[in-house]
């Protein structure tokens, strides 16, 4: 079991009690509320159930000088149910802003180090807690060092780009049925050669992340996750 701990300002899905609703408009984009439960379930290019994960938000603090900020407890667990890593993240909302972990954004990341202890440093993910379709986002950028046994192994670099609100959908998943905005962008990865890969990710108001795609240079979905489990504190 590996722990994996990012060291800037970060996250998807973050919560807000209703006290909190005056202060700041942060109750779009994820259901601020202690205890919130989120499932996701995570598949290869051709449908297969690759591994499941579960988001649990435990603690709300809005004392701080980051923000209003959720700890979300993440746990992993492969195609045939046994746990394979554990993980917390912060979810900050600041000045009508979240801040989002890409490694949660990008679920795939993760889980393709799960055997691993995995550091990762770098800008959040920004996204406005309301949105507008044609609407153009900022870049963020991220390091992730992946080590075993205390050896440093594997360095990869991950920019974002090209990050852009390209409309609304209704999205049906075992979970229900939401509207959702649909943001597009552009990943660029470097470790012993570069890769860029485009992925869209729909998301709704009180909920976070309901849908992700990643696809290759012809447009063919590499992998995806959906939003299976939804249960609010």
């Amino acid at each position: 079991m590996i722990r994996t701990r990012s060291i800037f300002p970060m996250i998807v899905l973050c919560l807000l009690t209703t006290q909190y609703l005056s202060a700041q408009d942060c109750q779009s984009l994820f259901p601020f509320e202690k205890g919130t439960l989120m499932g996701f379930t995570h598949y290869d290019g051709k449908g297969k159930e690759q591994s499941t994960s579960e988001q649990k938000i435990v603690i709300i603090d809005d004392n701080g000088s980051e923000g209003l900020t959720a700890q979300v407890e993440v746990s992993t667990s492969d195609a045939k149910g046994k746990e394979a890593m554990s993980s917390t993240f912060k979810m900050i909302c600041k000045d009508n802003i979240v801040y989002m972990d890409m490694s949660a954004a990008m679920p795939q990341l993760t889980e393709a180090f799960s055997s691993m202890e995995v550091t990762m440093s770098g800008e959040s993910l920004q996204i406005p807690s309301r949105l507008s379709v044609g609407q153009v986002l900022p870049d963020a950028r991220m390091e992730v060092q992946a080590a075993s046994g205390g050896m440093n192994l594997i360095k990869m670099t991950i920019e974002i780009t090209d990050r852009k609100v390209e409309g609304k959908e209704t999205v049906t998943t075992p979970a229900g049925t939401f509207e959702c905005y649909k943001i597009a962008q552009v990943a660029n990865t470097k470790m012993l050669i570069s890769k860029s890969f485009r992925s869209v990710t729909w998301y709704a108001d009180q909920v976070g992340m309901v849908k992700s795609e990643n696809y290759d240079k012809k447009g063919k979905v590499e992998s995806s996750s959906v939003l299976t489990k939804f249960k609010k504190g």
